[in-house]
């Protein structure tokens, strides 16, 4: 009898320990995060009137914690959009979206201390119809109106960002509406409000923004995807080169073998813009990823195929988180380490050792997660280590003497007869000058963005403000040398034609 009830402890021991030791594991795990982004893909609609993966993330995770963030890949709404408050459908098309957003709501005007953010999709723009750009502005003022401030459409107003976001002091997310790049119908433009107009400046701010964070981690999140061997990847089974019409409808096996061949290269090169062999698209990806070539930890997110797709091409990482409620045919490319045609999601982990890993998991029709993949896309340096680590800043003086330009003044009297002499003796005159110090003067600054939006030429000179907001534009001295010592006797002809805005300027 004895010895049953001792044994019988011991179990229960055990079975303590082992509990102890898995809740401890747990408890270490969640205060090992330093912040985690969970990224679901081409959500938008409901399946029985309820979003399994959705409900799976919500469940799992606690949305009253800073530290998450819920972002929305784009498609949010199918097949069009929103539609506007008279049409019969818009009950419904807006129940797909604050389906979505319930995560992030304590209750109706309350939101949670999580963030849910939604990045516009090609769906979202009405399918690339002319009234895609009303359609993604009603979205924006739907989820508004839930009077949640964690829950946005980002970038907004059908503006094409990049928007900035800071998820912790190591980790950055920038946001870029890649369908306002393919658009072919209105969109804003140069009279818009958005900061940046036309695919020049938006390449200008990313670069700038690679710069400024090239010692962070980045995640850049875009609606389309930039490697993918899914559809829009230019993935085509057998079944697509005889029967190309089951893209269409499942049910149209009607064999077209010739034709069937054809179809992809037609689609890619000549046909759907939505698909990446598409010389638009292909062009858009790529210029993308230059302007980010300076920061070295880099991972590219984003959904519209159908799938779960992990990429690695060179030191890249490709992570496609498209199968929200939707599940289509996705090819195990040479360059994935990992595919799925389940529907599912993506967590990223930023972890306080600086590890940022990425889990992929599948979820089933009862809302069933199961963890299939794991990689780790890049390390940062660790909390510990930088808390550690003392920035030694320099002491400026108040003032300093110099020349702006003496060389402008060391040339011979050929130069001179040429060119003239201008304010040749005043470029080459020291002078005493203030040091403004961005990080002590007036309290310090910060770099707000790099010139104005409207003038991309300045666009590499930064824009400090204030704790105040105030703000001060900032401009280079020396601006070209023949603007202000081109000779009259050539100013008319030769300095006119040859550089621009030659008119002599005093320093």
């Amino acid at each position: 009898m004895m010895q049953t009830v001792l044994g019988r402890l011991n179990w229960y021991v055990i079975v303590l320990v082992v509990l102890s030791k898995g809740l401890f594991a747990q408890s270490q795990s969640r205060d090992s995060v330093v912040h985690r982004l969970i990224l679901i893909g081409d959500a938008g609609r409901l399946y029985h009137g309820k979003n399994p993966v959705v409900d799976a993330v919500q469940s799992r995770y606690d949305f009253n914690d800073p530290r998450n963030t819920l972002l929305y890949l784009g498609d949010n709404v199918y097949p069009h959009g929103l539609e506007d408050e008279n049409h019969p459908d818009y009950d419904s098309l807006s129940a797909i979206l604050r389906y979505q957003a319930r995560p992030g709501l304590a209750k109706p005007g309350v939101g949670k201390r999580s963030r849910v953010l939604f990045i516009p999709g090609n769906h979202d723009w009405g399918k690339g119809h002319p009234d895609g750009w009303e359609k993604i502005k009603r979205q924006g003022r739907f989820l508004d109106s839930l009077k949640a401030p964690n829950i946005r459409l980002l970038p907004a107003d059908g503006c094409p960002g990049p928007e900035e976001i800071h998820l912790d002091s190591k980790l950055v997310l920038v946001v870029i509406d890649t369908q306002w790049w393919l658009h072919p119908y209105d969109k804003p433009g140069l009279d818009s409000d958005c900061a940046c107009k036309n695919p020049d400046e938006i390449i200008a701010r990313l670069a700038d923004i690679a710069v400024r964070n090239k010692d962070k981690g980045i995640i850049l999140a875009t609606h389309h995807p930039f490697r993918s061997y899914g559809i829009h990847g230019g993935y085509y089974r057998f079944k697509q080169h005889i029967f190309p019409l089951t893209d269409i409808n499942d049910k149209l096996y009607i064999p077209l073998p010739v034709i069937g061949s054809l179809y992809p290269l037609v689609r890619g090169v000549f046909g759907n813009i939505q698909d990446l062999p598409n010389p638009l698209y292909k062009a858009m990806a790529q210029a993308l990823e230059k302007a980010m070539a300076v920061a070295p930890n880099v991972t590219f997110v984003s959904g519209h195929d159908h799938a779960l797709q992990h990429i690695v091409d060179g030191s890249r990482q490709y992570i496609v988180s498209g199968s929200g409620i939707n599940r289509e045919r996705v090819k195990h490319g040479k360059l994935a380490r990992f595919v799925s045609s389940e529907w599912g999601y993506v967590v990223l982990d930023h972890l306080t050792n600086g590890k940022v890993n990425a889990t992929f998991y599948t979820v089933d029709e009862h809302a069933t997660t199961t963890r299939k993949h794991d990689a780790t896309l890049f390390t940062l340096p660790s909390m510990a280590d930088s808390i550690k680590k003392v920035s030694s800043r320099p002491v400026w003086p108040d003032q300093v003497r110099l020349a702006i330009a003496p060389a402008y003044d060391s040339v011979g009297r050929m130069h001179r007869w040429l060119f003239g002499e201008n304010y040749r003796r005043e470029w080459a005159t020291p002078v005493s000058l203030p040091v403004f110090d961005i990080t002590r003067t007036k309290g310090g600054f910060k770099i707000l963005q790099r010139g104005a939006a409207s003038r991309p030429s300045h666009s590499v000179w930064p824009t400090p403000a204030d704790a105040n907001g105030c703000y001060v534009p900032s401009r280079k001295i020396r601006r070209g040398r023949y603007r202000f010592i081109c000779g009259k006797r050539w100013r008319a002809i030769f300095c006119r034609t040859r550089f621009r805005r030659p008119t002599p300027t005093h320093p």
